[in-house]
């Protein structure tokens, strides 16, 4: 029993106490410290480290309080709580509830009220109640109340109740709390009671909380690698040297290399030199790569120059790893010095890494000082990359100051590769026709004329009428007709008579192409107005090109109409001109259909241009095919050049099954022209092999010259061998005893 003026007078204490309690194990910390409650062998549900504010909380148990002072029984109490227990499911609302119901209880009745509520704290949402009270138990005795938490129910529950008293008995009296550590037997209890000191020591005595915890044995949890790392941390600022040695006199394990981490990170701001030292103490490599890590990206944040020079002092791996942090560390406060530094150094895996990375972001953040640079830069290989970066950077932001930057650099292939990609840029983020102005002032060069086809294609999008008008102003060039060409396509979709028309205006190349495409556009929707288009043209090239790109175009699309089309052709120039499309445009689809067609043609000029262009593709997809195929022709010039192109094809992918293909052949003319693109596809590469080709050609000037460019190239691989076949070769002396002094051989 207790009085009512008890209560009220230790209201203001309960009510701080409840709050602070409740709260502080609530969010997993002691009160008033950001430190976790470890170890963890069981968690409560996320939701009870979430809650209103401290201060409002307060006030609703005051409020609710204030109902509450005239019971005078612990069972009422627990009654109450029990109420309180059940008068929500919003947790902020139960502990409210629950810390007024608790206000008045005396410290000497707590442990009778978590009798007569052990029931409550043993169901689901209990940990409300235990988190409540049981720190008020550990005010005035936590080994009893450490007893009690050890008998709830189930782990998860012990867990909470062991946390919420240890960390009060922390804050309370730790000494006490280290003397009851040593009796305590092996267990959950122990872990608890050990985790919760070691955490309060971590950062007055870390040494001490060392001790505490190696006593009890160190392992590589999650939860010990975390307490590891706050005790050396703090460790290695106060006494680096016996950390250090502490943390190497560990196990392997995570535990050991957090440690020595942990302690070289922070040594290295107080001593970078000491912190060099000791990485030379680390003998497990993997241990010490991410202590370098750790130490160099300390030194390079209070001592980048100490770090800088350290760095060159290693070699290999460590040199690479430690270069590459130091650069970028160093890089976003020192630009300037970074670089100059990295200019300075002999070339590395890393350094070229950090030029061109760092060089970008320098070039996004300040793309004047990064130009700059650029040009201190030596000329060759560095520089071109380093201006490129820079420009597409800085081109972004500023295109034009960019451009103008580049022109007045030396010209080279460099400064226009990397106008391209400024302007290319632009057209990628939408700005085609500001490119296209741009991109009138740069200088003559075949590199921007996939620009012109970027440019159309986006602008065509954007302003149709502009984009048309732009290309045809556009001065006589491959760039402009692959402009015109992409502008054609798209207006082709919604106006082809007038997109017709249109092209009808030009001449020369730029007709060719543009006709090209609108037959091909045009028939994909509409086959007869297609052909009532050829028709109205002039006889000619132009016409020609028509007819052939329209049966191409078709036969892709549907190759029964084509054929029937083209069957009902009249004209025999009209009607080869479509057959000669339908072949090239089923050669790159169905290349079985466009052999057949090839097969059925009259032997001469056409089957042999044709049949040469099938092999060639269908020789990269399926050679053996191919193969049969093109070896059912008689002997002839259609065989001989299809011959040629399947084994030059066949070669670059499978010289081994070429060859073989070639030791098949009967002695002819078609399987010479083939043994010729054999020895072409492997004079360079591997001359070995032509060398054993090229002797089989019939003797003649040709052949000669054949063998000469392969005992050429032999030479410079593998002089014996090459020497021992060129003796053996019908070459004359004195051209055998030349290629020998060419090479350098006697």
């Amino acid at each position: 029993m207790f009085s009512k003026s008890l209560s009220y007078f230790a209201m203001p204490v309960v009510l701080s106490s409840l709050v602070s309690g409740l709260f502080g194990y609530w969010l997993g910390i002691r009160a008033g410290q950001e430190r976790t409650i470890l170890p963890s062998e069981a968690s409560e549900p996320a939701e009870m480290r979430r809650a209103d504010p401290p201060k409002s909380l307060e006030r609703a148990v005051a409020q609710a309080a204030a109902a509450n002072t005239n019971s005078t029984s612990v069972e009422q109490v627990a009654a109450r709580v029990r109420a309180a227990y059940s008068s929500s499911t919003k947790t902020g609302i139960k502990a409210a509830a629950i810390a007024a119901a608790l206000v008045g209880v005396a410290p000497d009745q707590v442990p009778e009220l978590c009798e007569l509520l052990r029931g409550a704290m043993n169901s689901e949402h209990g940990y409300s109640i235990v988190y409540a009270l049981m720190p008020l138990w550990a005010d005035t005795d936590p080994t009893a109340a450490l007893s009690f938490a050890n008998s709830l129910a189930t782990t998860t529950r012990r867990h909470s109740a062991r946390s919420s008293v240890i960390n009060r008995w922390m804050q309370n009296d730790i000494e006490a709390a280290l003397a009851h550590l040593q009796t305590l037997p092996k267990g959950a209890i122990r872990s608890s009671l050990a985790a919760a000191i070691a955490d309060e020591l971590a950062e007055p005595d870390p040494q001490r909380a060392f001790v505490v915890l190696q006593r009890e044995g160190i392992t590589d949890s999650r939860e010990m690698v975390e307490k590891v790392v706050a005790i050396f941390s703090n460790w290695g600022v106060i006494d680096p040297r016996s950390a250090s040695a502490a943390a190497l006199s560990l196990p392997s394990g995570k535990s050991r290399a957090a440690a020595i981490t942990s302690v070289g990170r922070v040594w290295a701001k107080k001593d970078p030199e000491a912190a060099f030292g000791f990485l030379r103490e680390i003998h497990d490599p993997a241990v010490a790569r991410t202590t370098l890590f750790a130490v160099f990206g300390s030194m390079v944040e209070t001592n980048p120059q100490a770090a800088a020079r350290l760095a060159l002092e290693l070699k290999g791996t460590e040199r690479e790893n430690a270069v590459g942090i130091v650069a970028k560390g160093w890089a976003d406060r020192e630009p300037n010095s970074v670089f100059a530094w990295l200019r300075d150094l002999p070339g590395s895996t890393a350094r070229d890494a950090a030029m061109s990375s760092l060089g970008e972001r320098w070039a996004k953040s300040n793309p004047l000082a990064a130009a700059a640079f650029a040009e201190t830069l030596a000329i060759g290989a560095e520089r071109d990359r380093f201006v490129g970066n820079v420009a597409t950077q800085w081109g972004r932001a500023n295109p034009e100051a960019a451009l103008k930057w580049l022109r007045e650099l030396p010209a080279s292939s460099a400064t226009t590769t990397a106008s391209l990609l400024v302007l290319d840029g632009m057209v990628q983020s939408g700005q085609p026709d500001a490119a296209a102005k741009l991109l009138a002032e740069q200088p003559s060069s075949l590199i921007f004329h996939p620009l012109y086809t970027e440019i159309a294609e986006r602008w065509a999008d954007k302003d149709p009428v502009a984009a048309r008008e732009w290309a045809v102003a556009l001065p006589e060039s491959r760039g402009r007709r692959e402009a015109l060409r992409e502008i054609v396509t798209a207006s082709m979709r919604d106006a082809p008579t007038s997109t017709a028309k249109f092209v009808e205006r030009f001449s020369g190349d730029t007709a060719k192409v543009l006709i090209e495409t609108v037959a091909s556009e045009w028939v994909k929707h509409d086959p007869a107005a297609t052909m009532d288009w050829i028709n109205t043209l002039p006889s000619g090239a132009n016409k020609e090109t028509a007819i052939a790109s329209m049966a191409g175009r078709w036969s892709r699309e549907d190759l029964d109409a084509a054929i029937d089309w083209v069957k009902g052709l009249e004209n025999r120039d009209m009607r080869d001109n479509a057959i000669s499309g339908m072949i090239s445009g089923l050669a790159m689809t169905s290349v079985e259909s466009a052999a057949s067609l090839v097969s059925n043609l009259p032997p001469g000029s056409e089957q042999e241009k044709h049949a040469a262009k099938v092999v060639g593709s269908w020789a990269a997809s399926d050679p053996e095919s191919a193969a049969a195929w093109v070896t059912q022709f008689p002997e002839g010039e259609a065989r001989a050049k299809g011959m040629a192109n399947l084994v030059s094809v066949w070669t670059e992918t499978d010289m081994v099954a070429s060859s073989r293909f070639l030791e098949q052949l009967p002695d002819s003319a078609s399987r010479n022209r083939a043994i010729e693109a054999f020895v072409r596809a492997t004079e360079s590469s591997h001359p070995e092999l032509a060398a054993s080709w090229v002797s089989q050609l019939p003797p003649g000037a040709g052949t000669t010259y054949k063998i000469e460019r392969v005992a050429a190239n032999w030479l410079r691989s593998d002089p014996a061998a090459a020497k021992a076949w060129l003796s053996r070769t019908p070459l004359p002396p004195e051209r055998k005893a030349y290629l020998l002094r060419q090479a350098g051989s006697p």
